[in-house]
């Protein structure tokens, strides 16, 4: 190899090895960022966790209204386990007679929800 092939390689292997320490140090702060943004997450998910955990309440996540949460304290206000009610509206909760006086209430209040 010439003394020109051996400075061009040269040159060219310490241009590949600073591209890389870059590619590096890039990934070693979205590591850091990322994990910060996931002890936030965690931290948050705590807090809000230990809130309805703790509340005197019945305290309940409902989209569309069918519970995807429903608080330990759900079993001490109406009997039933938390899990028991995942996947139910408030109205399969109701005996029927209540669920349909309550269904007209919601109706008047919230047109169009089809309650």
């Amino acid at each position: 190899m010439t003394d020109e092939e051996e400075l061009y390689l040269a040159e060219y292997s310490g241009r590949l090895v600073n591209e890389l320490e870059k590619k590096v140090k890039e990934l070693e702060n979205e590591i850091a960022a990322r994990r910060l943004a996931e002890d936030a997450l965690r931290k948050s998910e705590e807090k809000f966790r230990n809130l309805v955990e703790t509340t005197s309440g019945f305290v309940w996540v409902d989209k569309d209204g069918v519970y995807t949460y429903a608080s330990p304290r759900l079993f001490d206000i109406l009997g039933y386990m938390p899990v028991d009610a995942l996947g139910k509206t408030p109205f399969d909760l109701m005996p029927p007679e209540e669920a349909e006086r309550v269904a007209g209430i919601f109706t008047v209040i919230l047109p169009g929800t089809g309650a």
